[in-house]
Parts: structure tokens; sequence; C-alpha cells
């Protein structure tokens, strides 16, 4: 892209959670059926390597939204609720006179359900207040417990679920929205939770995937040494594993369908109305999916660790980019495109640049999750850059794990004590960037703030005004799909 890019850009970003960046056709995989996604793709910029800041909801949807790493923001996990002070593109676009939309999910926490838009249209699936959790909600039935990664095994079936009926919702409002004509330039984020467990979707595609899985299926053991990650390992049958796989596949192409609708209303929108459009498909982490016995996210493998990212500037033509990216470079990337005031403090870095031609080679992504480990606090880091991957774990810094992802794409094969040139180069960055201990206080005091917040919350459902209530009908898991529960794991 050769032009500058000029301000007023109408914005649609449609956000997904937790799809596993190599389940998509135009991100090479044989199996599963995306074609909206690689249609989107032929027109747009597809990045691929881009990463989550935190492989986990809060945490990586907080950097999202304001540009900055998550230990900044003091966000540790899902129960963290970044400062209302915090500025997001949502307040840049408003303040240059944009309707900052938001239709479905953000995973905002605490008492600010805005940051910034002007508009929230619908609910979320999960809670918006503390001590509300899906395991306690009754409107969540059978699926209450499957929402938790630790739990995510118990339910693994076919039919529809909390999570299908969810995002129809979400869609049909988005469609509702973009059939409406407004004055001013639009900001639209559109956020739905599929292909995110419980493992629980139509009967029909989720057998036509599991065909095609069962015939090249392989066991995948972890073969890690870090403490940190063993403690995330859990058990499940190769059967067991076929069928979540045909199942995440089934939400994805069910997910790529709907994409599909709202990027065509999008148009139809600009169209009527002769606005020019950018469209953003995302999501904020992916999904072990039982590689290296592991489930759902909160590891920095590829699988968990790296996001889908396409930038469609409509009318322009794309390209494929190889740069190391970050969820944190939307914000300034959108601030910049549209010509807002620009965020203060950001650690994520524009993509104009790379989108106009300009390489940047030297480009280190970092994403952080902080842990407790037989009771003690953990911070763990990943940094990549240029095709190379390194993961290091406080006081398990001897068990630090590098891999060329270009080379080495299961991550099979640690050569943190072959390539030491890349491995020093790549452990000096994070030591430059600064060391985890700043953070480790206020992640304890974070704990005990929202272990006070959850006692209090459990029976305030009242201050949950923006969480979506499960139909009835939706409620119910068939008594063969249901796997007995399991309170151990590792």
């Amino acid at each position: 892209m050769t032009e500058k890019i000029k301000d007023s850009y109408d914005v649609l970003l449609y956000m997904s959670d937790q799809h596993t960046a190599g389940v998509a056709g135009f991100m090479g995989d044989k199996i599963v059926r995306t074609p909206n996604l690689d249609a989107i793709a032929e027109r747009a910029f597809v990045f691929e390597n881009a990463y989550t800041t935190c492989p986990l909801c809060v945490p990586a949807r907080a950097s999202f939204m304001t540009g900055r790493i998550p230990s900044r923001l003091g966000v540790f996990n899902n129960a963290g609720d970044f400062k209302s002070s915090e500025p997001t593109f949502a307040h840049a676009h408003a303040m240059k006179g944009y309707e900052s939309v938001l239709i479905g999910r953000m995973h905002f926490v605490g008492m600010d359900f805005y940051h910034g838009f002007t508009k929230r249209i619908g609910s979320d699936i999960t809670n918006s207040f503390w001590g509300y959790t899906t395991e306690k909600r009754e409107d969540m039935g059978d699926f209450g417990r499957s929402f938790y990664q630790k739990y995510c095994l118990e339910v693994i079936g076919k039919g529809e679920s909390p999570v299908s009926r969810y995002d129809q919702e979400v869609v049909r409002l988005a469609e509702d929205y973009l059939d409406g004509e407004y004055q001013k330039p639009q900001l639209i984020v559109v956020g739905t939770y599929a292909p995110h467990f419980p493992y629980y979707t139509d009967a029909e595609l989720t057998e036509k995937y599991r065909q095609l899985i069962k015939k090249d299926y392989q066991r995948s053991e972890c073969d890690s040494r870090l403490p940190p990650v063993l403690s995330k390992k859990q058990y499940a049958t190769d059967e067991e594993i076929i069928n979540l796989r045909s199942s995440y596949y089934a939400m994805v192409e069910t997910m790529d369908a709907q994409i599909g609708h709202v990027r065509e209303k999008f148009g139809q929108y600009l169209r009527r109305n002769n606005r020019k459009g950018i469209f953003i498909y995302m999501s904020d982490h992916g999904d072990q999916l039982g590689y290296k016995s592991l489930y759902g996210k909160q590891t920095f493998y590829e699988k968990s660790a790296k996001i889908p990212l396409m930038i469609e500037v409509i009318g322009k033509p794309g390209g494929r980019i190889r740069e190391s990216v970050s969820i944190a470079d939307l914000a300034p990337t959108l601030c910049e495109i549209n010509g807002t005031e620009p965020l203060p403090f950001t650690d994520g870095r524009s993509l104009c640049s790379l989108m106009k031609g300009v390489r940047e080679p030297e480009r280190y992504v970092l994403s952080e999750f902080y842990d407790t480990i037989q009771g003690k606090e953990v911070c763990g880091r990943m940094v990549h850059c240029n095709g190379k991957k390194l993961i290091s774990y406080q006081d398990f810094e001897e068990l630090d794990e590098l891999f060329d992802t270009e080379k080495d794409a299961q991550e099979e094969n640690n050569i943190a004590k072959i390539d030491i040139d890349c491995y020093n180069k790549l452990k000096n960055y994070l030591i430059k960037f600064g060391h985890s201990t700043n953070y480790m206080q206020s992640y304890r005091e974070n704990k005990q703030k929202y272990e006070v917040l959850e006692k209090y919350g459990e029976n305030q459902t009242h201050l949950n005004q923006y969480t979506y209530t499960v139909p009835e009908d939706v409620r119910k898991v068939e008594e063969q799909f249901k796997r007995k529960k399991r309170k151990n794991i590792g």
C-alpha cells in the first residue's frame, strides 16, 4: 500500500474468542472450511505472525483496547479490571466525532462497561461483576463448569449450546445495527464467543469434521519440563481429543459463515452511505486443542499464543506480512489510520508502516502470563522476533525454551542451548524490557482484592446488568456427552 492512509474510515472489527490462528484456510489448514475468511484474506493484509500479549481473555482484551501490555495496566487474570482512567482507542475515536459502538462481547469486568464506547448493544456471555461465575449461574445449566479451562473436557458433544445461541444473537444485533442510517462515522466492534469451549456445537458439522480429523490424527504428548506448563496438563483419550477438535472445527466453520454475513452487511452500509471502510478480523488468543496434552489457553505455545489477524482496507490491495506483531498494535494502528488523538504510553506500535510496505525484520513482540504454582506467584514471558520464540518463566530460567516457529511449527525441538546467539538476543530483550518482580506485589494485592469482591458479588446478581441470560432450552446436555467430573489435573 503506497499511498498515505487517509482519516475518517468507518471501521468494523470482528473479534472472536479463542480462535487458534492455524485453524483457518488462509493460515494453511487443509481441513477446516473458512471460505469467507479466505476470501477476505485475498484482499486484506494478513499478519502471519500475530501474537496476544497474554494468553487469557481479560488481560489480552484490556491490552487490545489500550495498546499497553497487561502488567502495566495491573490486569493479570480474568478477575482483573483495567481502570476507567486508562484511555482506549474507543475514547480517541469518540473525541474525533465517531460513534464508537460495542456489540456483544468484550469481557469488561467491574463497574465500567463502556471504556470509551459511546454505545453498547447486547450483553456479554460471561459475568461482568465478580462472584457471578458460570459455575454458579443457574442459567448455564449443565454447561457451567465447562466454560473453565480446568473443566473444559467435561462436556464434549453435539447440539446447541449457550455459545451458539449467544453468537447468533450478537450477529443478529450487528446486522440490525448495520441496517441503520447514521450521521457520524462508525467505529464498530463486534464480539462473539466461539470457538471458545465448551466443545459442543452443531451435530452435522461436528460429525463431518470427526471423519476428516480421524484420518490423520496423531497423539501429541507434552515434552516440556517447565512446572507452569506441566501443571496445566490434562488427560483425554484419543477419541475425546478427536471429538473436541471436531467440535472446535465445526464452531470455526459456523463462525466463518457469521463473519461473512456481517462483512456483507458492512459493505452494504458503506455503499449506501458512500463511505470508506476498513474491516478487521482477529481473536484474543488461541486454544491448545490437546496438542502437548494441553487444552485451552494460558501457554505460550503457538496454538495458544498466536492469533489470526487481518486488516482489509476495502477497495485497496493487501498482502502477506511476516513480521512479528501484537494484539497491542491494534489501538495505535486504528488511531493513526483515522487521525485521532494518539494514545499515551502505548507499548504497541502502529501497523501502518508495515501496510505501506516498510519492512521491520527486528520487530519484537512480548507476551506475559502471571500464575500461581504451588502457592508461589510466577511470571512467564515470551518474546517472538523474526521467526524465533523464547519462552522464559521466572525461577525456572534453566528450563527456558527457544523454538524456530517457521521450521518447527509443532515446537518439538528446543534450541535454547544450540542457537546461543539467538537465545542471548531474545533473553537480553526480556531483561531490558523490565524484570517481572516489579509487578509481583501488584499481582498479590489484586488477588486479595478480588477475593473480597468475589464474596461480595456472589449474591449481588443485579450488578451483572450486561450479562447474557441463557435461554432455558439450551441449558441441558445429553447424558452421553457428559464426562465424569474431574477435580484434579496434571
